[in-house]
């Protein structure tokens, strides 16, 4: 087997509000930023231990039929053991593996590429709600909420985060801004995008708190990922 010629690519994913409570009904917003993440299979194996490691071995647990489970060769400038990324690189793999079952692109099976990477999460991500690795596959700003583990509200917000939103949100978070309580995670969320929608600056800044925000240093916000996975492939 050789490596594909084309890696697959996956943007890193950010929560600008929700999180941690994803698998409690509780709505989130998220966004794809892009990132070097890539992904190909290959024949030679990879570092034992590794992340790419872990979840070939579950694929081969999960498709014990499959007998051409591929290695994943990953590149990524970005630090593994932070949940986006881990998300970026499932999705990636996911496509990748879905392309080696019979040769042809991932575009041909989108929704097998979201069951396997839905079944990677809920062995990887901690908060396994399925919202980073749908912010990576469908990429753009995601609203999304999971009602019961059959159900989920998935929302690509139809707009761009204007340039002078995104700068003000790659302010290093050791000068936290910290805004008028909004306790009402909902009622945030909503606020927040109707700011970025309107391209309304002010209200913005008097929103936007980065203590809702789960914003890695390592990660600049520079674009915004609007294809994802799926889109890209």
């Amino acid at each position: 087997m050789k490596s594909n010629e084309v890696p697959y690519t996956a943007p890193v994913c950010i929560t600008l509000a929700g999180g941690d409570t994803a698998q409690f009904s509780e709505p989130v917003l998220m966004m794809a930023v892009k990132a070097d993440i890539k992904v190909s299979a290959t024949s030679q194996k990879q570092k034992k231990g590794s992340f790419s490691d872990h979840v070939r071995t579950a694929l081969c647990d999960h498709y014990p039929d499959r007998a051409d489970i591929p290695y994943f060769l990953v590149s990524t400038r970005l630090p593994e053991d932070y949940i986006g990324v881990q998300a970026g690189i499932i999705a990636a793999i996911s496509a990748c593996f879905v392309a080696s079952a019979d040769g042809k692109r991932a575009r041909k099976a989108p929704g097998t590429v979201q069951n396997v990477a839905y079944m990677l999460e809920k062995k990887f991500l901690k908060r396994q709600s399925h919202a980073q690795t749908t912010t990576c596959l469908q990429g753009g700003l995601i609203f999304y909420r999971k009602e019961f583990e059959f159900y989920k509200t998935v929302l690509k917000i139809p707009a761009k985060i204007p340039p002078q939103c995104m700068a003000f949100m790659n302010v290093p978070l050791a000068s936290e801004r910290k805004r008028d309580e909004i306790p009402d995670t909902e009622k945030y969320i909503r606020r927040l995008v109707f700011a970025i929608m309107s391209e309304n600056m002010k209200l913005f800044e008097e929103t936007f708190d980065t203590t809702r925000a789960d914003i890695p240093s390592e990660i600049s916000l520079l674009a915004e990922d609007h294809k994802g996975v799926i889109g890209a492939i």
